[in-house]
């Protein structure tokens, strides 16, 4: 047997185990994510009268995501109270939200939209 043989032999082998690999591991359902289990589901959507200027979704201070045209917000959240907050990107003192204030319960799903309200953008 020559050496390309062999290559073509253990290429074939190698092959086959990496479609062996993908094809099991798309059959497992995927773990439920601890967050899914215990807490609620928040759910963001932009307004349309908020052109096309993106947004930043705070949780708790924290900026979590950009909201840009035509794009909504999913996530799980943690049990307990949180503050959430928006601003308009670029940042003007004015363009940031009034915080709002949630306390979570486990199984429950929370959805704001976010709007313009004069020149300020808020979560109702």
């Amino acid at each position: 047997m020559n050496i390309n043989t062999l290559i073509h032999r253990a290429s074939l082998i190698l092959l086959a185990g990496a479609a062996f690999a993908v094809i099991t591991g798309c059959a497992t359902a995927p773990a439920p994510s601890p967050m899914a289990a215990q807490g609620g589901q928040l759910m963001i959507t932009r307004s349309f009268n908020l052109a096309g200027f993106p947004l930043a979704l705070l949780i708790d201070g924290h900026r979590v995501d950009t909201l840009t045209f035509n794009r909504d917000y999913s996530a799980p959240i943690a049990p307990g109270p949180h503050t959430l907050n928006v601003q308009q990107i670029p940042y003007r003192g004015r363009t940031q939200g009034h915080p709002l204030h949630i306390v979570v319960q486990n199984g429950q799903t929370y959805h704001f939209t976010a709007i313009r309200v004069g020149p300020t953008v808020v979560l109702q």
